[in-house]
């Protein structure tokens, strides 16, 4: 009791006591409740390849969210990322804005890790990732993580997002837990629904009241029956109309410099124009999911699930102004100009498998994944070019694919007295990734002193295009004992071999104990282990620019094992590998309350960073003079990843459920400390960006009800601090911490009796902003919001949905 005293005292519990006390029953409910057995033991898969288990009897914390859940997220346009933002308290999705495609693939985090820490299972086979590497988000810099958005809402029956390091039985990535994403299998009926929101909201800093970000989803789901099994169809279409939160613009003063600005000429017309685009992208896309099973005899399955999906955004840059010379040709933009990023992404997968055995489980499967990416800048220019260049410029083509082939089984048996759960297995993977040069136009440098390459972001060269693939080979053995009656004792050993770095083992070790009936412990303790993605290892990307003196200076993004890189100390990258201990315990009673507690740790060492910008090498010796340089003509600094970082991540999740009568209350907390143990980096914005730029706690309170056909969800989320950090050169380093925000949602729905239902509701209700960023970071009143708050800057978001299920 003593030590969660302390962890209230230490992560400022308050709220969540504030809380516990409407949601803590008094036990003269108890006969009018619903049984437990009923309402709360939901069964789960992921964490254990031992008979699916229900929440409480499982070893180690498991989040489940069935399909009404997610209905009544009040999620924005059918984003799958939002939907586990708005459920999972150790969930991060900042909206991210102006950050390059971080603004079209936005990444998201669980337990403040870097989104590429988390594993993405779809029916429990790994899900392949985006072909974009993020090097201009705040949030996942430098990773390429699943691209959760391309999964459509509609074809999901349910969420198992597993709290716990689990590498040593899934593999590489799953250092921060494990999202299974469950298809649904029903054999007849279906759902067709559509939904229609906009973002209504009040703009404190332009003093304006603002509806855009109209938003049009339209979804639905079949099923239909083979005779000895089953195929499942799930469509989703949506459109989303972007938002605009800049504020008005009061010029920075050295766009007014006369050596890049037409003399004579004054800024005034600029000056208090909303100028900036900040917020979410215009988008539009579709996507699709078959799930299928077939019987072919008592002992022998066939399965499948197959999904396709498009979408298409614009993201907004820096305004460039009407008379700076330097990135503007006014006579092409006499009234200057926003450079949009256009991103096409296309998503592809394809599992096929046979399951048999009687005694010896088996399950044979391939799984094949990619992810293509075309980018172009459109409404931008290269300034060097003069009024000859083009205003439309393609930047580059990208393309990650993945091939697995895997073998498992597994079989029931006894070991003397003692039940044990004994499965094994094999995998062969193969990754490939490509990347293809922009137009000319995108990197040339022209004939006029000014800005070389589009505007915006610059094409990649041929010299940068890169063709790569490699392999990996895994066997694991995991083993889970029925001790007795009260414990359950699990093991897992994986070993994995890798052709571009090499091997590594893991292994872990849950235990649950059953103190009563109604009360259990459980623990884990495990080694885990990310493996540097095969785009970390390669990406490549050049771009020119002035530097001092007017001169023109060329940075580029090289692979570790670039030859110019490790005359500049770069290293072969190796995996970062991870210690994960959880301790907590679980409660379920019969007169519908389940409680479960779990504290954490998870170190791990050798992360891996971007790093600064390096422009020679140890004894100062210029790039130009060093080893490879021949190869990259004309640059003069660069970056490269390198295991550079060691943290430390501490923290505790607490999830309180209570069914009363036609209520289902809900209370889910995490709080959540990373620490950098090493001195790997003294980047102030790097040292943020792991530290503090995700919120330290997160609590979520939420009630649903349900009366006859009338059916309500009301939410109250509470987000802790973030921090933001910029390093703008010579000791200019603003700072600004962010304080915690509360955001209320609700969905009321009525369903008549002929299968249709029509809902209305609101996300962010009470139309909460975070607070309003200093001077020094709002940019010249041009953005004066962050987009790190996880509150987001787009304001209240209001929808009604109409739906028939049959």
């Amino acid at each position: 009791m003593s030590l969660f005293k302390s962890a209230i005292n230490k992560y400022n519990l308050s709220g969540v006591a504030i809380a516990l006390s409407f949601v803590l029953p008094n036990t003269t409910f108890a006969a009018e409740v619903p049984s437990a057995e009923e309402d709360i033991e939901v069964v789960v898969v992921v964490g254990s390849r031992a008979e699916p288990r229900s929440i409480h009897e499982s070893s180690v914390p498991v989040d489940v969210f069935d399909e009404n859940d997610i209905i009544q997220s009040g999620s924005l346009s059918g984003e799958m990322s939002q939907v586990l933002h708005n459920l999972v308290p150790s969930f991060n999705f900042p909206r991210q804005s102006n950050s390059d495609t971080a603004d079209l693939v936005r990444p998201a985090q669980l337990r403040g890790l870097s989104p590429d820490q988390t594993l993405v299972l779809v029916n429990g086979k790994r899900r392949h990732t985006t072909a974009i590497l993020n090097t201009g988000g705040k949030t996942g810099r430098g990773s390429a993580p699943v691209d959760l958005n391309t999964i459509p809402m509609s074809a999901i029956k349910r969420i198992e997002v597993l709290r716990d390091g689990a590498a040593a039985q899934y593999g590489s990535d799953a250092i921060a837990g494990v999202i299974n994403i469950v298809l649904k299998d029903n054999n007849e009926g279906g759902l067709f629904s559509a939904t229609y929101g906009e973002h209504n909201t009040d703009f404190e800093p332009t003093d304006e009241s603002i509806t855009d970000g109209e938003t049009v989803l339209v979804t639905g789901n079949m099923g239909f029956s083979t005779g000895d099994g089953f195929v499942n169809v799930s469509a989703q279409y949506r459109t989303r109309n972007a938002t605009n939160r800049a504020g008005f613009d009061q010029v920075p003063g050295w766009e007014m410099d006369p050596e890049w600005s037409w003399s004579g000429d004054s800024f005034d017309a600029a000056v208090g124009n909303k100028n900036y685009k900040v917020g979410d992208p215009e988008d539009k896309g579709y996507s699709l999911f078959v799930n299928w099973e077939q019987q072919l005899t008592d002992d022998l399955n066939l399965y499948g699930f197959a999904n396709t999906s498009n979408r298409e955004a614009t993201g907004s840059n820096f305004y460039r102004y009407p008379y700076n010379t330097w990135n503007n040709v006014p006579e092409v933009y006499p009234n200057g100009y926003l450079p949009e990023n256009v991103g096409e992404t296309t998503d592809n997968s394809l599992v096929l498998g046979v399951t048999g055995g009687n005694d010896w489980q088996w399950d044979l499967s391939a799984n094949y994944g990619s992810s293509e990416f075309n980018l172009d800048v459109e409404n931008s220019i290269n300034a060097s070019m003069g009024v000859d260049s083009p205003t439309n410029f393609h930047i580059g083509d990208f393309e990650y694919e993945q091939m697995l082939l895997n073998f498992d089984v597994v079989k029931l048996a006894n070991l003397g007295n003692i039940p044990v759960t004994i499965a094994l297995g094999a995998e062969y993977r193969n990754e490939t990734y490509q990347t293809s040069s922009g137009s000319e136009a995108s990197y040339a440098i022209g004939p006029f002193i000014a800005a070389a390459g589009s505007q915006g972001i610059q094409g990649l060269r041929p010299e940068d295009a890169v063709d790569v693939d490699r392999d990996a080979m895994a066997v694991y053995l995991d083993t889970e004992f029925e001790v007795t009656d009260a414990l359950t004792l699990a093991t897992a050993v994986r070993y994995e071999d890798y052709s571009d770095f090499g091997d590594t083992l893991n292994s872990k070790l849950s235990l649950r104990y059953a103190v009563t009936d109604n009360i259990a412990l459980r623990g884990a303790a495990s080694t885990g282990f990310r493996a540097p993605s095969l785009i970390q290892n390669s990406y490549q990307a050049t771009s020119t620019d002035f530097g001092d003196n007017g001169e023109l200076s060329t940075f580029a993004i090289l692979p570790a094992t670039d030859e110019l890189a490790m005359s500049l100390g770069a290293e072969s990258l190796n995996p970062e590998e991870s210690e994960n201990y959880s301790v907590g315990f679980s409660g379920n009673w019969d007169f519908g309350l389940n409680v479960t507690l779990d504290f954490y740790r998870i170190d791990i060492d050798d992360r891996i960073t971007l790093s600064e910008g390096v422009f020679a090498d140890e004894n100062g010796t210029p790039i130009a003079e060093l080893p490879g340089a021949g190869d990259h003509p004309g640059i003069q600094g660069a970056q490269f990843f390198g295991n550079n970082v060691d943290t430390r991540t501490e923290g505790f999740d607490l999830v309180v459920q209570y069914n009363w009568n036609n209520f289902d209350f809900s209370v889910a907390y995490n709080a959540n400390d990373t620490e950098i143990t090493n001195d790997g980096t003294t980047n102030v914005e790097e040292i943020n960006t792991l530290e503090t730029a995700a919120p330290d706690n997160k609590l979520i309170f939420s009630t649903n009800w349900q009366s006859g056909n009338w059916a309500a969800m009301l939410r109250a989320t509470q987000y802790g601090e973030t921090k933001r950090v910029f390093d703008f050169g010579g000791g200019y380093e603003p700072e600004q911490t962010y304080g915690s925000n509360m955001t209320v949602d609700f969905d009321l729905q009525y369903a008549f009796n002929n299968g249709i239902t029509f809902a209305v509701g609101a996300n962010n209700l009470l139309d909460e902003y975070p607070d309003e960023s200093i001077d020094d970071i709002a940019y010249f009143g041009n953005l004066p919001y962050d987009v790190i708050p996880p509150v987001g800057m787009n304001g209240r978001y209001i929808y009604s949905r109409l739906s028939y299920k049959f």
